[in-house]
């Protein structure tokens, strides 16, 4: 005991770093991710998930290349040619696949180390922020990990939160560059960056922000005039920072021209703006869902509050006394409020969208704390009145996601609660139908007892998912490639499998019995080898 207590003495930082992991852990298990770790594509987004598998799966196939790569869903180029995202995650997980077999385990486990460090350089730039007040950095730490969006796609394989991670990684870097000027920091700081938004665009918003610190800056240094400030600035320091710019604008570029060569409609590489909605009611039916669906299942109502009672105080009080640190708020709040306009139209169920936006709340957060620091008010950080509610706030909070996360996961848990705006009716109408694809039409297919070597089906063969109206989804589930109804109607099927071009397809999976019925179907079912729980195997060829 007193070994640990010299320990806590002589080094804080390295103690209260592992008591910060170890909340970050407890909260993990809370969260199910033990279990969750093992799983394929599962739960809300499955099929978002199922495009990052299948991207690894083809890497591990020797299919497609890095700069090319494919997915399973052959497509409407009859190749799976597609890119999305700077693909370097799913090309090292593939590289290990190709040692060890698919095992989506490995994916998810490398998610979360990811996801794990960049909570830890969240920690530190908190720590950063509040002279290293140790116990509030790990409560705000942990009540930033108590967001449904952080809990949820902490353990998922989709590429925003590994950019929010490396954000997350890069912000650290930046304000210790900012403080110690050491340009080891500020190099890893846009290697971080740069890779943060090549893996996700909306990532680079942060990057923006700590940009619009160094104008600021800039602009009030009291100490030289503004002329002598014009006469001191170095090109090449400038130009540092369009490196994160210029490798966004490279890669983009590419996919861009690569997807446009390779049609596919599968991925989004644009903007899906308010103003393109011509439909009013639509409109109102997108703005009811964000407020009282994906905006409070990303970020507490907690949080809202505490933000609008902050403005409220500032602007009533010494506003002008902390204006840099309101110019960076603002700039936050602004491409906060901007985000939301450009991708307007898939923000009702998408809340994967939102992952990276955390990191303008971080930062928004972070100069809250800066202002607090430079009041009169800056001793109450480590005064218990605040201390322990904010304890409090965070246990109830991390039971609460807790509930909300193992609900998304596990098929006979009905205690989720999705938000505090949902009525117990909605919430039952929302569990059923999240669960209801899981149970009855992939759950039978991701089963060990579902074995397609057994039917003879090998990953050479081609097949076609019928009933499968994501991307990948049930083609990454049987490790095969072919197509989907995709952009494609069910009840139209017949029309493309009659076709010379779908000669190829060997197989046909149905996976609900209600897309057989209509009787152009029927010269497609005369073979049938597999029908279990629901779902059938027609050989075509």
């Amino acid at each position: 005991m007193k070994a640990l207590q010299r320990y806590f003495t002589e080094k804080p930082s390295q103690a209260m770093l592992i008591v910060m992991c170890l909340c970050i852990l407890v909260q993990m298990l809370l969260y199910n991710y033990l279990t969750t770790v093992k799983l394929g594509a599962a739960s809300i987004h499955a099929w978002r998930q199922a495009d990052c598998f299948s991207f690894a799966y083809c890497f591990s196939e020797g299919l497609g290349s890095f700069w090319e790569p494919v997915v399973n869903n052959l497509g409407g180029n009859d190749t799976g040619k597609a890119a999305s995202d700077f693909p370097i995650i799913q090309y090292i997980v593939g590289l290990i696949w190709k040692l060890t077999g698919v095992k989506p385990f490995i994916f998810r486990l490398i998610s979360i180390i990811i996801f794990f460090t960049g909570i830890i350089y969240l920690y530190k730039t908190i720590c950063l922020f509040t002279k290293n007040n140790y116990l509030l950095s790990i409560l705000l730490t942990a009540l930033a990990f108590t967001s449904f969006n952080l809990a949820y796609y902490g353990v998922s394989v989709i590429s925003d939160i590994h950019a929010l991670s490396f954000s997350f990684i890069a912000i650290y870097f930046f304000f210790s560059w900012e403080q110690s000027r050491r340009k080891k920091h500020l190099i890893f700081a846009i290697l971080a960056f740069s890779l943060a938004g090549l893996l996700k665009m909306s990532a680079g918003l942060s990057f923006f922000v700590c940009i619009t610190f160094l104008l600021v800056n800039w602009l009030f240094d009291s100490q030289q005039s503004f002329l002598s400030r014009l006469k001191s600035i170095r090109i090449l320091n400038i130009l540092v920072f369009f490196i994160p710019v210029l490798l966004w604008w490279i890669w983009y570029s590419h996919v861009n021209s690569y997807n446009e060569a390779n049609p596919t409609g599968f991925f989004l590489i644009g903007i899906l703006p308010i103003w393109q909605i011509e439909d009013g009611t639509k409109l109102l039916d997108l703005l009811r869902q964000i407020i009282y669906t994906t905006l409070p299942k990303s970020y507490p109502l907690y949080f809202y509050f505490f933000i609008l009672v902050f403005f409220l105080t500032i602007l009533f009080t010494k506003a002008k006394k902390f204006a840099k640190e309101l110019l960076v708020i603002f700039s936050c709040i602004f491409l906060f409020i901007s985000f939301i306009l450009l991708f307007f139209q898939v923000l009702d169920v998408h809340d994967y969208y939102y992952i990276n936006l955390a990191s303008l709340v971080a930062l928004m957060v972070l100069f809250i704390l800066r202002i607090v620091l430079k009041s009169s008010y800056s001793h109450l950080l480590s005064a218990k009145v605040v201390l322990v509610p904010l304890l409090i706030i965070v246990i109830f909070y991390t039971w609460r996601t807790k509930s909300y996360t193992r609900g998304k996961y596990e098929i006979d848990n009905h205690t989720t609660t999705a938000t505090s705006v949902f009525t117990q009716r909605e919430e039952a109408l929302f569990h059923s139908w999240s669960q209801y694809t899981e149970k009855m039409e992939y759950g039978f297919i991701a089963s060990k007892k579902f074995n397609l070597q057994k039917l003879g089906i090998t990953k050479t063969d081609t097949v076609y998912c019928m009933g499968d109206f994501t991307i990948n989804r049930c083609l990454v589930t049987l490790k095969l490639r072919g197509y989907s109804n995709y952009n494609i109607p069910a009840d139209s099927a017949y029309k493309r499998l009659a076709t010379e071009r779908y000669k190829n397809v060997k197989y046909l999976v149905v996976l609900n019995p209600k897309y057989t019925e209509k009787p152009e179907m029927a010269p497609f079912l005369t073979n049938r080898i597999f029908s279990r729980n629901g779902v059938s195997i027609f050989k075509l060829h």
